[in-house]
């Protein structure tokens, strides 16, 4: 994905003659079809714009175009005349029933296609860092107009859902818990093993103590050897 912000500030080069065309000073979007339009080239009367259709690759550093000659002057591109554009003035957000969603913050694309697959809406800094953006599919019945985009109420999500310290509380908590189940059957395979040792050592040493019991048993029981006669002592008793 690519967020359209990145792409303002980028050098415009035509691979046919090599030459510059300008930098990019606005992304012209299409909410409502889901889509980029085109890209205006430099500022005041020297602008041009740039049919998206003509944009070769959209890169990190720059944007290609065939030939300088895709550059033409608004008033031949009457599409990107009457579509909002993307730059510093960015519309509020609210939905079919009325209500104030934030401000339009972020529009995200496929650098293939060029087709817009989402948008992002700031409640404003409080509501960033508690709850998070709000991130909104394309769907049908998106209005987009220069000063509001209007959504459909009907599958909106009831909280923010994209980051904000709540959702991170929340996950910490659950990650924290199944940390302590795991350390929990952690603890006791490690108790049922260590009785299981114990129990193990205590019947081995039984056996040996009663291996050494027998033994002396086997011992104590065998008769006293018998005392020869001396030779001495026969021969003077003859």
């Amino acid at each position: 994905m690519r967020e359209i912000g990145s792409i303002i500030g980028l050098t415009v080069v035509s691979t046919g003659e090599g030459e510059s065309l300008g930098i990019i000073t606005e992304v012209v979007v299409d909410l409502a079809a889901g889509i980029i339009v085109g890209v205006i080239v430099g500022r005041g009367p020297a602008e041009k714009g740039i049919r998206v259709g003509d944009l070769q690759a959209i890169g990190s550093d720059a944007v290609l175009v065939e030939s300088t000659q895709v550059a033409e002057h608004l008033s031949a591109i009457p599409e990107l005349m009457e579509r909002p554009r993307f730059s510093q003035k960015l519309p509020d957000v609210i939905s079919s029933d009325g209500r104030l969603l934030g401000r339009l913050t972020g529009v995200y694309i496929d650098p293939q296609t060029n087709k817009v697959t989402r948008f992002e809406v700031s409640g404003g800094a409080w509501q960033d860092l508690t709850e998070g953006v709000i991130s909104l599919p394309i769907v049908k019945g998106i209005i987009h107009g220069p000063d509001v985009v209007i959504v459909p109420a009907k599958g909106l999500p009831k909280s923010p859902g994209k980051g904000g310290l709540r959702a991170s509380l929340r996950q910490l908590a659950d990650s924290t818990q199944v940390g302590y189940q795991r350390m929990g059957q952690r603890a006791k395979h490690l108790y049922q093993g260590g009785g299981q040792t114990l129990r193990d050592q205590m019947a081995t040493a039984r056996q040996q103590v009663q291996k050494l019991s027998e033994e002396s048993t086997e011992t104590t029981s065998e008769p006293p050897a018998r005392d020869e006669p001396s030779p001495e002592k026969d021969q003077s008793q003859d």
